[in-house]
């Protein structure tokens, strides 16, 4: 089996295991962030507003775009990633990169992992100890 293989068994797994009652919530503040990102055109505004309870974080829509990378900041201490880069029209190939860090700012956990998706698809990965559910919007260069 490959590494996206594994990983993939691994994220559905660990889907399985999420209570449904934290999808009501993740969808109610996700509005609420994209309202704000809409109104203040600002990502930092969308990172005040994400649902994290320390292993499941639902970020809701992320525009990425094409050979540029994206900071999300998940909370006082954790940060993703997100490298994009375009294979054809739909699909991308997205390199997260998710790092934890210490009180001290030094940086303690660091999960990196790639995955191919289509854009506009809700996409959900396990990293480090975090779960993280996103939706890319990938905008070419």
């Amino acid at each position: 089996m490959t590494i996206t293989t594994i990983a993939s068994l691994v994220t559905i797994a660990l889907a399985g295991l999420a209570p449904a009652s934290c999808h009501k919530i993740a969808a109610t503040n996700s509005s609420r962030a994209a309202a704000v990102a809409s109104q203040n055109n600002d990502t930092n505004s969308l990172a005040a507003l994400i649902n994290n309870n320390g292993t499941n974080c639902f970020l809701g829509d992320l525009t990425l775009t094409n050979h540029t990378e994206t900071l999300v900041k998940i909370g006082n201490n954790k940060q993703c990633y997100f490298t994009t880069k375009m294979i054809d029209s739909r699909n991308a190939q997205i390199t997260l990169a998710f790092e934890c860090k210490e009180t001290n700012s030094k940086s303690s956990n660091l999960a990196v992992a790639q995955i191919v998706t289509k854009s506009d698809k809700p996409y959900e990965i396990a990293l480090g100890n975090c779960s993280l559910s996103f939706t890319p919007h990938i905008v070419p260069e």
